[in-house]
C-alpha cells in the first residue's frame, strides 16, 4: 500500500469508528443549504455522493430518513415527448437499469427529477422518474419533506398528464409536506387533486403561478393548514386584473410575500394578518391605473419587524405606494426596505414618527438626495445597519453622509455597518467620506463603522487598493465585483480569533 494510500484508509478507520447517530448527523451538514436547498441539485452533492464512498457510508445514509427530505420534479419537453397523452404511458420500458446507470454514472438528473442537469447527462424517461419519486417517499421514511414542483415555460397543456400522476403519488403524502414550492401555470394548478384537510406538517408555502387566463378561480387547497407560518405568492399580473383566489389560514401567518395589482386587495388581505413579523410587497397596478385608498381604516399591524416595498415602472414616482402608507402604523418595526422613488419619503417619515418605531436597518435603491431624504435620515438615529443600491452619490451628498454643516447634527449616529450595492462614486472621494466619519466618531466617542461592504461594483486595481487601504483595527471592509467574487478576503487578527468562541468545524466535502 502506497503511503497516501495508507493515510487515506486510516481516515477512513477513523470516520468508520464513529456511532452512525453521530455519523447521520455530520451528514446532514453536507446537505446543500438555502431555503429549498437547491433548485439544480445533483448527484455530486449529498446524500447521493455519500453513499457512493463505502459500505458503511452507504448504510448510514440510506437508514438516514432526514437525508432524503427534498424531493424536486421538474417537469420538461422531454417527458412531454416521452408520454402518450391520450393514456398518460410512458414509451419507456422498464426503468431499474437505467436507475442503476443513473446512479453508477452520478447522472445529475436523480435529485432534480425529470431534469436534465447539464448538457451530456441525459435525462431520466417518465417511468424512471417516477420510480425514483417512489425511492425518496420510501427513504425518506416517515420524516416531514420539502417539495418543489416546476414546469418548462411553453406548453403546459402537454404536461398535464405526467403532472397528474406525479401529484397524485405526492399527495398521498401530504401529511408530510412540510414545505412546499409549486412554480406552475394557473392551468395545472386548479386541477391538482385536493389535499384540504390533509397538510398537518405545512410550515411554508412559495406558489409562483404563470397566468394563462384563469380570472376568478378559487384555490382553497391550502386553507386548512394548522402549522403554516410563511406564504410566498408571485402571481403573474392578470391583463384584466382579475385575480385567482387563494385562500390560507391569514390570522396565523407570520411572513407573507406578494406580487399585487391593487391597492384595496393587498389592504384588505394585510387586515386579515394580525400576527404578520415579515411583510414583503411588490406593487405592479394596472396600465391607466387610477389606484386609491378611499375611505379604507388605518391599519396597526403590531407584531410586524421587517417590511421591504417595491414598485414597477407604472408605479415610478412611488405616488401610488404611498397610499399605503400612509394607513400604516408599525410600532415594532426594525427593518425597513424600499426600491424607491423619491415622493415615497416624506410619508416614510411621517410612518416611522407616527408609528414611533426604532429602526435599525434600512435598504434603499434608486433614489436621489433632496431635503426630503435628509428629513428621513434625521428622523432614524436609531439605525445601525445602512444599504445604498444603485445611487449616484456626489462628493457633497457624500460629505452630508459623514460631515454635515452646523447646526445639522451628525445623521445616523448609531452606524456601524455600510453597505454600498452598484453605488456610483469616485474612489478617493469614497475612502475620504469613509476616513471622516471614523475619525470623528472616535474623536467624539460615539458609535463607530465596524464593517463595510462595496458590492456589485466594476473597478481597477487603484481603486481597490484605495478601499482595501480603509482596512485597519475594528473596521472590516469586503470588496465585490460584478462577478460576486469576493476581490480581497477578509483575514482576522489575531485579537479577533482569540475573541471568538471555538466552534465545531464540519467538512463540506463526505469524502474521507
Amino acid at each position: 500500500m502506497t503511503e497516501p494510500q495508507a493515510a487515506s484508509a486510516s481516515s477512513l478507520e477513523g470516520i468508520e469508528r464513529l456511532p452512525p447517530e453521530n455519523l447521520a448527523e455530520i451528514f446532514m451538514f453536507c446537505l446543500p443549504s438555502g431555503r429549498w436547498a437547491s433548485y439544480w441539485p445533483n448527484t455530486e452533492n449529498a446524500p447521493w455522493v455519500l453513499a457512493q464512498v463505502c459500505s458503511h457510508w452507504r448504510a448510514v445514509a440510506l437508514s438516514t430518513s432526514r437525508l432524503w427530505r427534498i424531493i424536486e420534479v421538474h417537469l420538461t419537453a422531454f417527458l412531454a415527448e416521452e408520454i402518450d397523452i391520450n393514456d398518460g404511458s410512458s414509451s419507456a420500458g422498464d426503468s431499474s437499469d437505467e436507475i442503476d446507470d443513473c446512479v453508477s454514472t452520478g447522472s445529475p438528473s436523480l435529485h432534480s427529477l425529470g431534469s436534465c442537469g447539464s448538457s451530456s447527462a441525459r435525462a431520466p424517461s417518465p417511468h424512471t422518474m417516477m420510480h425514483l419519486i417512489s425511492l425518496f417517499l420510501e427513504r425518506s421514511g416517515s420524516s416531514p419533506f420539502t417539495l418543489i414542483v416546476s414546469w418548462e415555460h411553453g406548453k403546459p397543456h402537454e404536461l398535464t398528464p405526467m403532472l397528474s400522476r406525479v401529484v397524485l403519488m405526492l399527495t398521498r403524502e401530504s401529511h408530510r409536506w412540510e414545505e412546499v414550492s409549486y412554480r406552475l401555470p394557473l392551468s395545472l394548478l386548479v386541477t391538482l387533486p385536493s389535499v384540504k384537510g390533509r397538510l398537518q406538517s405545512l410550515r411554508t408555502l412559495d406558489l409562483c403561478l404563470g397566468f394563462t387566463g384563469d380570472e376568478g378561480a378559487v384555490i382553497d387547497n391550502f386553507e386548512d393548514a394548522p402549522l403554516l407560518q410563511s406564504v410566498d405568492l408571485l402571481m403573474w399580473p392578470s391583463p384584466t386584473g382579475i385575480q385567482v383566489a387563494v385562500k390560507f389560514p391569514s390570522a396565523q401567518l407570520t411572513s407573507y410575500t406578494c406580487l399585487f395589482q391593487r391597492l384595496s386587495d393587498v389592504f384588505t388581505t394585510l387586515h386579515e394578518m394580525p400576527s404578520l413579523v415579515l411583510c414583503d410587497l411588490y406593487y405592479k397596478p394596472l396600465p391607466d391605473n387610477d389606484d386609491v385608498l378611499t375611505d379604507t381604516p388605518p391599519l396597526r399591524l403590531a407584531h410586524l419587524r421587517n417590511i421591504s416595498l417595491d414598485h414597477s415602472s407604472n408605479d415610478s414616482d412611488g405616488s401610488y405606494l404611498a397610499h399605503l402608507t400612509d394607513r400604516l402604523t408599525l410600532p415594532r418595526l426594525e427593518h425597513l426596505k424600499v426600491n424607491c422613488a423619491n415622493k415615497l419619503f416624506p410619508h416614510l417619515t411621517a410612518l416611522v414618527a407616527r408609528s414611533r418605531c426604532q429602526l435599525r436597518t434600512f435598504s434603499v435603491r434608486g433614489m436621489q438626495f433632496n431635503s426630503a431624504v435628509f428629513d428621513f435620515f434625521a428622523c432614524v438615529p436609531t439605525v445601525t445597519e445602512l444599504t445604498l443600491g444603485s445611487i449616484i452619490l456626489t462628493v457633497n451628498e457624500a460629505a452630508w453622509l459623514t460631515r454635515p454643516t452646523p447646526p445639522i447634527s451628525c445623521p445616523l449616529p448609531a452606524l456601524r455597518v455600510l453597505n454600498m450595492d452598484y453605488t456610483q462614486l469616485r474612489a478617493a472621494e469614497f475612502v475620504q467620506m469613509i476616513e471622516s466619519r471614523v475619525d470623528d466618531a472616535r474623536r467624539a466617542g460615539g458609535a463607530c463603522l465596524e464593517e463595510l461592504r462595496v458590492t456589485n461594483i466594476v473597478l481597477d486595481r487603484n481603486t481597490l487598493a484605495q478601499l482595501l487601504s480603509l482596512r485597519r483595527p475594528g473596521l472590516r471592509v469586503t470588496v465585490v465585483d460584478q462577478y460576486d467574487r469576493d476581490l480581497a478576503p477578509y483575514e482576522k487578527t489575531e485579537d479577533e480569533e482569540e475573541a471568538e468562541e471555538p466552534v465545531c468545524t464540519v467538512p463540506t466535502s463526505p469524502h474521507p
